[in-house]
């Protein structure tokens, strides 16, 4: 019995490591660890109102402290954190860091918790470790399906006798969690705490009052949460509290009680400016005195806390280059100081001080001091392998803030130091970078056989921040691009070499979105420049070879430049690197062909696919009874929706593309795109539905059915608005008109029908040839787009000599064909075969029996011009 359980607790250790978790995201990590608690006797109150709500029988199950910059949030989370994780009652926490690389977002967040909570107690570790067993692809989906099976879950399932107190989760610092929708959707997971669960979890939040999360919890009923803003504490409770601490700081310096009083005048109950203060006091050393009388310099109302916060950066910045040096040696420091700290300020993730220097190209000397005399706003470690960090987030907005920070000595100029990063960053990747970098040797080497620790070792951390980084840099400066200048001449000598180093990197993907924002950088600048046109070849070879390229780095030397088309200009570039054994290259295309990239996950065929309006996201519905929503640019699997019982027939986006509707047997079910959480079930039909159909303004789904009927649901509630019977054969599409006053439907009785939504009356019936399965309004509403042809209401037959308004050319897809204006222009050999297609403008997504999902992209100006629909693929 003991070897069983010793081969389940080995099991799920393995298990277990399947998770990313970001270690610096617990109150209690070594990034963490010189970070304060509150001190005995302070914020008395504040702690006992989260502890009476954490512990008592209060059914709102989240607590959302707020408050200004400087007011302690962060302190008070840490406490609590602390407090419960000595209890045993903490179940995980994560303190977000703007700047802080992965814990500047989400991507973590939820394998992050359910990490800490495998390691809090064995009954939760079980219970994650099944659900990973069951999906090992869990935390590649959605934020909402991980917080379901990893979290959720186990919290259900777990013995209650095992855990009799309710677990704590804190969530600090979520205003700096850099996108807006992250925070949005971890508010949305946070809301699906209050399901009824074997174990009680109690969810704390900090963060400032900013809009995007003031808008979260007013979108949440305030039957979840309860709030306690600090800066609305009592201002004497907290002068009282941050005497404290003043006193406790620099209890080893005689003060007056004076001097003290005016120390919490000035600090205008700011606890950032009251530690601030003490640091900068304390470091003086035998300067205490002097330091002293520059903080209290000027009259203390503390009326204004956030200038007097930036008074005391200011004196802080002045007494860094304090000394006796001449007016050139000064110039020199300043410009040390904008270079260096200014970067510190602006990295999207935090270097030591050795990867800094290596990247700016400047000395280690210079680095260590310029940041001698910052230890009171930054957080310098002793050992070299730790990142450099702001103690305060406020400190990057005072200098970047010109009218902020006044002296322009110190302000930083923040476009300027993203130009000079961008140029530091390809002057490190192209100095580092090149082929098989961590010396594989076989090109059939694959990712997963490496040793993370080969990779680190190759590529340091200063050539990986810049292979990440580079464009978002350039994304945010002055710098104009031109034909052959440093960056076209980066992507001409190293652009397969950055890709191998991506792969290794396990970043591949990033490398699409990083193409695509220099893509619209350069198209902005000069339309028909050589560089921009290397760039679409760029993204097109991506696309075309991601899948080889992630599982092995070196193939982009191998596959991927043998069977580039002929023109592409990554090929020409970089023929040289062609492996030289193979004597007779394949006989390749002329251009890229349409075909974009195709995608793989569905075990088995899909059945529908649908574009989202904004067309940023398509959705695949499959027999394997899973819908899988695609990023389009990217082709990376955002969100992998599970629930149905049976194969999914259907698929529709809302008209603001934040539900999906998908069918599957006699049911209708929605679910969120952003969180893939499903919201609403709809069940009514007695027999398959096989279509379904959101009206305009988003309020209805129709839904039809072999049944023989269309049925109309509420989106908000769910509610049956309305049963259209009539047809006398199963019904195969529906859809409303532009204006949502009617519904048409089309039957295996060979008929099209036209329905009034308001009163449930029949319109019109039309007569056809054929079953229609393919049913859209024009624009105006007059007519309709069928597979039969086009057909005008209010008349019987196919329109032939009636002028129609005017349309876009019109794009579809037969079995074997791709048609415009019902011509056949692309035949689709075997393997790309259809079972179901959606347009939107010049793009065509395909699904196929085999469960692929491919993108073409058509060039209608060549199309139209009658020229090649093969250039610039």
């Amino acid at each position: 019995m003991l070897t069983v359980c010793k081969v389940d607790r080995r099991d799920d250790h393995d298990l277990l490591k399947l998770l990313p978790s970001i270690p610096e995201a617990a109150f209690n990590s070594y990034h963490n660890q010189n970070r304060p608690l509150c001190l005995p006797e302070t914020r008395v109150d504040v702690l006992a109102q989260i502890r009476e709500w954490a512990d008592g029988d209060d059914e709102r199950c989240i607590f959302w402290l707020n408050g200004m910059a400087g007011t302690g949030k962060s302190t008070i989370a840490r406490t609590v954190a602390s407090e419960y994780h000595n209890q045993n009652q903490l179940a995980a926490s994560f303190f977000f860091s703007r700047g802080g690389g992965d814990l500047s977002n989400a991507s973590k967040f939820v394998s992050t918790v359910a990490f800490q909570l495998a390691k809090k107690r064995l009954a939760l570790e079980h219970g994650i470790c099944r659900a990973i067993a069951k999906n090992r692809e869990i935390v590649t989906q959605s934020l909402s399906e991980q917080w379901k099976v990893l979290v959720l879950g186990p919290l259900m399932i777990a013995e209650v006798d095992s855990l009799q107190s309710p677990l704590l989760l804190v969530i600090d610092a979520l205003d700096e969690c850099e996108n807006e929708e992250d925070v949005q959707n971890i508010l949305g997971l946070l809301a699906a705490v209050n399901t009824p669960m074997s174990i009680k979890l109690r969810v704390l939040v900090t963060s400032r009052p900013e809009t995007p999360i003031r808008r979260g919890f007013f979108d949440m009923t305030r039957v979840l949460y309860r709030d306690l803003v600090l800066h609305k504490v009592p201002r004497k409770s907290v002068d009282h509290d941050i005497s404290i601490y003043i006193r406790r700081e620099l209890r080893h310096i005689r003060l007056s009680e004076p001097i003290i009083s005016l120390l919490i005048k000035k600090a205008g109950g700011l606890f950032i400016w009251a530690a601030t203060a003490c640091r900068f006091i304390k470091d003086g050393e035998r300067v205490t005195a002097e330091r002293i009388s520059l903080i209290l310099e000027d009259s203390p109302r503390g009326k204004n806390p956030e200038k007097e916060l930036d008074k005391i950066y200011s004196r802080i910045l002045s007494n860094s280059v304090s000394g006796d040096y001449d007016r050139e040696e000064k110039d020199k420091l300043f410009k040390l100081f904008r270079a260096i700290v200014g970067a510190i300020v602006v990295l999207f993730d935090p270097l030591p001080a050795v990867m800094l220097s290596t990247l700016l190209n400047r000395s280690d000397l210079d680095v260590d001091q310029t940041l001698n005399d910052l230890h009171s706003v930054l957080e310098v470690p002793e050992s070299q392998a730790n990142p450099i960090r702001l103690l305060h987030p406020s400190f990057r907005e005072f200098l970047l803030d010109e009218k902020r920070c006044q002296d322009r000595q110190f302000w930083v100029d923040e476009k300027q130091v993203h130009a000079d990063l961008a140029k530091n960053c390809l002057r490190v990747m192209s100095k580092s970078l090149r082929r098989d970098i961590c010396s594989l040797g076989a090109p059939g080497v694959l990712v997963d056989e490496l040793v993370s620790s080969k990779v680190g070792q190759h590529l340091t951390q200063d050539v990986q921040y810049a292979c990440k980084f580079w464009v978002q840099h350039l994304q945010r400066s002055k710098v104009q691009l031109r034909d052959n200048d440093e960056i076209h001449l980066f992507l001409k000598e190293h652009f397969l070499h950055w890709l191998e180093a991506l792969s290794l990197m396990g970043r591949l993907s990033d490398s699409v979105l990083i193409l695509a924002v220099l893509h619209n950088i350069a198209k902005k600048q000069d339309s028909n420049s050589e560089m921009q046109a290397m760039i679409h070849d760029a993204r097109r070879f991506i696309l075309y070879n991601r899948f080889v390229i992630e599982q092995a780095p070196l193939q982009v030397y191998y596959s991927a430049l043998v069977f580039a088309p002929k023109s592409s200009i990554v090929r020409d570039s970089f023929c040289s690197q062609m492996p030289r054994w193979i004597s007779r290259l394949p006989q390749v295309e002329q251009n890229w062909n349409s075909c974009w990239q195709t995608l793989e996950g569905h075990s088995d065929g899909v059945r529908a696919v649908a574009f989202s309006p904004d067309g940023q996201l398509v959705a695949s519905a499959s027999d394997d009874r899973t819908i899988r929503l695609w990023d389009t640019a990217t082709g990376a699997a955002r969100s992998r929706l599970e629930g149905h019982s049976e194969e999914v027939r259907a698929v529709a986006f809302s008209p603001d593309g934040q539900l999906v509707a998908s069918v599957s047997g006699s049911t209708v079910r929605l679910w969120d795109t952003a969180t893939g959480a499903a919201l609403s079930r709809f069940e009514g039909h007695w027999g398959s539905v096989s279509a379904v159909a959101f009206s305009p303004d988003g309020q209805l789904v129709a839904s039809a059915s072999d049944d023989r009927t269309i049925r109309l649901w509420d989106t908000a509630t769910g509610a049956a608005r309305s049963r259209l019977e009539g047809h006398s054969g199963g019904v195969k599409a529906v859809v409303f008109s532009p204006d949502g006053r009617l519904v048409a439907s089309a039957s295996w009785d060979r008929t099209i029908r036209i329905w009034d939504t308001a009163s449930e009356a029949l319109t019109q019936e039309i007569h056809t040839d054929s079953t229609v399965f393919n049913l859209s309004f024009t624009a105006d509403g007059s007519h309709l787009w069928t597979d039969n042809g086009i057909l005008q209401l209010n008349s019987v037959s196919l329109c032939s000599a009636q002028p129609l308004p005017e349309y876009p050319p019109d794009l579809s897809v037969t079995d074997r064909w791709v048609s415009w204006n019902m011509q056949h222009v692309l035949w689709l050999p075997p393997e790309y075969r259809v079972s179901c297609f959606a347009v939107r403008g010049s793009t065509i997504v395909l699904g196929h029996t085999s469960g692929r999902v491919t993108f073409i992209e058509l060039d209608m100006v060549e199309l139209v011009d009658g020229g090649s629909l093969w250039t610039r693929m």
